[in-house]
């Protein structure tokens, strides 16, 4: 019997490829979804071995993925959007690792560089990245993704627990990184450049 026709996959979870073979908790994934829609931040946890990687693996992220959403611009007018979510996986912290990814931020624009490229429309920015030294901003990585065509970025990190391992000024960083994300339509200092 290969694993294409196992109901589960053992003691790993299920992979977005396997949605079909995921069943039984549709009430979950309708209530994720919605909570995704209404809020900027969502936090699922649970003891280990309760299913929160399958459920966000085969449930919520084929969800997201085959849903499109209106949103209003800011001139008032109403376009259709997608979702694309993007999962990371912190890992634990090594302080004697050869890896190249050894921060939080690092290992955000590495899933975020490698599933979406930058937009044309967006192409502005780089003034302001080159003048202000913007290397590892959260906030310009993500909006010189966005263009004309709206994509919300949903951000899954599976495992975040291990966040925690990480050095404290790295994980300060990360957290005004992310706040400035979330939070910040437009930074000052990008204010101030542009005469906004």
């Amino acid at each position: 019997m290969n694993n294409e026709t196992r109901r589960y996959p053992g003691v790993r979870q299920f992979e977005t490829r396997e949605a079909r073979l995921f069943f039984g908790r549709d009430r979950d994934i309708r209530d994720l979804y919605e909570l995704i829609c209404l809020e900027k931040v969502l936090v699922l946890f649970g003891k280990s071995g309760y299913g929160k990687s399958s459920l966000l693996n085969a449930g919520l992220i084929p969800k997201i993925q085959e849903e499109k959403i209106t949103v209003v611009d800011e001139s008032g007018e109403e376009q259709q959007a997608s979702y694309f979510p993007i999962v990371i996986r912190m890992g634990s912290f090594m302080a004697k690792s050869n890896a190249t990814l050894k921060t939080p931020i690092d290992k955000t624009l590495y899933e975020l560089e490698t599933r979406l490229d930058a937009s044309p429309q967006t192409a502005f920015l780089d003034e302001a990245y080159k003048k202000y030294h913007w290397s590892r901003s959260l906030w310009y990585h993500f909006k010189r993704r966005q263009g004309a065509n709206p994509v919300n970025i949903i951000l899954i990190f599976d495992q975040f627990e291990e966040f925690f391992s990480y050095p404290t000024a790295q994980q300060l960083t990360f957290r005004e990184e992310l706040a400035d994300l979330l939070y910040t339509r437009v930074p000052q200092f990008l204010r101030d450049e542009f005469k906004i």
